[in-house]
């Protein structure tokens, strides 16, 4: 049986060109890049290139650049600068506000407006909003909110987005959001696992997460991946160079999943119908229970989600789907579906059709109160 892959938010295929850059740096340069031998300069000399390179793509400086090992660890990092943190109700665990009282919610569409409470932040807070979410796909007013921080404000209020799901799909760039922070991750625009970026704008207050060695400008220790970094990059310019290509034909197989979905009775659309990145179909399904749908899509050769891959194996709903609003029985009956240029139009076909039958057949053994 072919499998088809529908949850390229939790990860996509390392490409065929990152892997190739990676068995290069693996095989020709083998030096530590803070080594002061030959083979440690040539570590280093390709290591600022791929810093230069990705500057390019994400538009800003290389030295804002900070090579880290995911959006995880600099997303922490961001959280960890300031006791005054704020972050968005919906945003991914790495980057939630770790009290109550300093969420910004989200309506139902998963849109994120700032509190008039913001006016009385204390000085040098940070305010995190993620640019696009990676379970429900909603694409947030990041411009707008780094805008209103810095110059509606006069008390230093940093602004921090967490683009992991939205570099490589939709644009992005640093410059032009006018934020002072951004992370993401390589393994979600077919770069390798275990690598990513954190941009730092110049000028502005760090505090580095990891001490220790003097790596990245002593603003994250440890050896840098070089093979990561160099997969990363190449993976980054090529989802560049080609993004208004592949978000317009993976929009039309979202459009046309989406409404296969729909059709279905009892199905809910859950995140914004037009503000969303181009991949991602989250629908629940009235009377089913998730986990056993995607078991159902499994046997059909079907590789989905319910949500976050970081949630899976926890009987727990999705806090974004309660978030907007969702109930209990909403938010676990949900499905996530996320596609990109690598699937196909018979792909989108047969997704439907198995969803379909698929939630036909668990209905058939749910109370008639339930559906």
């Amino acid at each position: 049986m072919k499998r088809i892959y529908a949850d390229a938010a939790a990860t996509t295929r390392l490409s065929f060109d990152a892997r190739m850059e990676m068995n290069k740096m693996c095989v020709f340069y083998p030096g530590n890049p803070s080594s002061s031998h030959e083979e440690g300069r040539a570590a280093k000399e390709k290591l600022e290139e791929y810093r230069e390179r990705c500057a390019i793509c994400l538009d800003c400086e290389p030295n804002e650049i900070v090579f880290t090992s995911g959006a995880t660890e600099g997303n922490e990092t961001i959280r960890n600068l300031s006791k005054s943190y704020m972050s968005s109700n919906i945003e991914h665990p790495s980057a939630l506000a770790k009290e109550n009282a300093n969420l910004m919610y989200a309506d139902s569409n998963g849109i994120v407006y700032l509190p008039s409470r913001l006016q009385v932040f204390p000085k040098d807070s940070v305010v995190s909003l993620m640019m696009a979410n990676n379970e429900i796909g909603t694409i947030q007013f990041v411009r707008q909110t780094a805008n209103y921080c810095h110059k509606s404000m006069s008390k230093n209020i940093l602004v921090h987005t967490d683009a992991t799901a939205a570099v490589g799909h939709i644009p992005v760039s640093f410059r032009e959001l006018g934020v002072d922070f951004l992370t993401c991750s390589a393994h979600k625009f077919h770069g390798p696992r275990g690598v990513g970026i954190l941009i730092v704008r110049n000028g502005t207050k760090f505090t580095p997460l990891l001490t220790g060695g003097k790596q990245e400008r002593g603003m994250r220790a440890g050896t840098e991946n070089l093979p990561g970094i160099a997969g990363m990059t190449v993976a980054l310019e090529k989802a560049t160079q080609s993004l208004y290509e592949n978000a317009e034909r993976t929009s039309k197989m979202r459009d046309r999943l989406m409404e296969g979905c729909l059709s279905i009775p009892g199905s809910h659309l859950n995140g914004d119908a037009v503000s969303r990145l181009p991949g991602n179909v989250n629908v629940s399904f009235d009377g089913i229970e998730g986990e056993s749908l995607l078991t159902l899509l499994d046997a059909k050769g079907i590789a989905a989600s319910a949500g976050s891959a970081c949630h899976t194996g926890t009987s727990e709903p999705s806090h974004v789907l309660l978030a907007i609003g969702r109930t209990r029985e909403q938010a676990l009956s949900a499905l996530r579906l996320t596609i990109d240029e690598t699937n196909t139009d018979e792909e989108i076909e047969y997704i439907i059709k198995a969803v379909r039958e698929s939630v036909e057949y668990l209905r058939k053994f749910t109370p008639d109160r339930m559906k």
